[in-house]
């Protein structure tokens, strides 16, 4: 299984909890140098050295061990031997594609929304296809639950003067190419 996602959203709490308490499983990260290397150095040996269920976190570092892991699972079909995780769009990665299709199974996780966060029940989807239009939110005042959002970087709003400044600091930070003409807002 491969848990795909963006960064910060819970896949390594997720996996290492998963790990520890339902499914025991060894966990390696490749955040780690040392894991890394070993990786790196030789892929094939490297997952022919692990024993029983694994998870190997921010699989993504090393590509070449999705076909160390296509070989090994080729080898041994039983389920439930890797729990991969990572934040690269995985289907673009074409040593995933071409070694782990029809071997394993993507999940995406999110990250948690604003309501779930509060505790309270949404319902934006249910309006999307209801007969009246949701209405919008406003916008939230600087230092609200926007700017504090739970990506990494989302922070960096409050110096920029809220949502509206991080588009006007991209739009200063990335100068349109030569020969576009500037929107106006």
């Amino acid at each position: 299984m491969f848990l795909n996602g963006p960064r910060q959203a819970g896949k390594s709490t997720l996996a290492r909890a998963v790990a520890e308490r339902r499914h025991p499983a060894r966990y390696l990260t490749l955040d780690d140098a040392t894991t890394l290397a070993a990786a790196h150095a030789d892929p094939a040996g490297f997952v022919a050295g692990l024993d029983g269920p694994v998870v190997l976190d921010e699989v993504q570092r090393e590509p070449r061990l999705f076909l160390a892991i296509k070989a090994a699972v080729d080898q041994d079909r039983r389920p439930g031997r890797f729990l991969l995780t990572g934040s690269a769009a995985v289907m673009a990665l074409p040593e995933l594609a071409q070694a782990l299709v029809g071997r394993v199974e993507i999940l995406t996780l999110w990250p948690f929304s604003q309501g779930e966060l509060a505790g309270r029940r949404e319902r934006f989807v249910d309006a999307l296809f209801g007969r009246r239009a949701p209405k919008p939110a406003g916008r939230p005042a600087a230092g609200g639950s926007a700017p504090g959002g739970r990506f990494p970087g989302a922070g960096g709003a409050q110096d920029r003067g809220g949502p509206a400044g991080v588009v006007r600091g991209v739009r200063d930070d990335h100068p349109p190419a030569r020969g576009a003409r500037p929107r106006e807002h």
